[in-house]
């Protein structure tokens, strides 16, 4: 993996090598990473899915009566819900890994692009 960074650029480029499967122009764990990231927002939105049904349970298990949306849109690293012994699946340990680490400016910004309701209810 490396970074191009050409000059007076604000972001940087990562690109995958053609030695690890890549044409130079994607890297793959980012790529990966948000689209995890962006599962979170699904998360809290409205609609019914089976997958969110597992993913509150696993919030609930770990953190109780506060794992609602709003719990999601705080400032919480969700380390209890990545540890190893976590009732949570690997993709969703991820998810909210990349979502962690997101500046609190964006994940107000995603509550306001959602629309949550700010009582939490999940």
């Amino acid at each position: 993996m490396r970074t191009v960074c050409p000059d007076n650029a604000k972001n940087c480029v990562h690109q995958q090598p053609v030695r690890d499967g890549g044409i130079g122009h994607l890297d793959v764990k980012a790529r990966l990473r948000a689209n995890w990231t962006g599962l979170i927002m699904q998360l809290c939105q409205a609609d019914a899915a089976p997958w969110k049904n597992i993913w509150w349970h696993a919030m609930r298990a770990r953190y109780g009566d506060l794992a609602t949306s709003r719990l999601v849109f705080s400032k919480c690293s969700f380390h209890l819900l990545r540890a190893s012994t976590s009732p949570a699946s690997p993709v969703c340990k991820l998810a909210f890994e990349g979502w962690a680490e997101l500046p609190g400016s964006r994940r107000s910004r995603a509550q306001e692009h959602l629309a949550i309701d700010p009582s939490g209810a999940p």
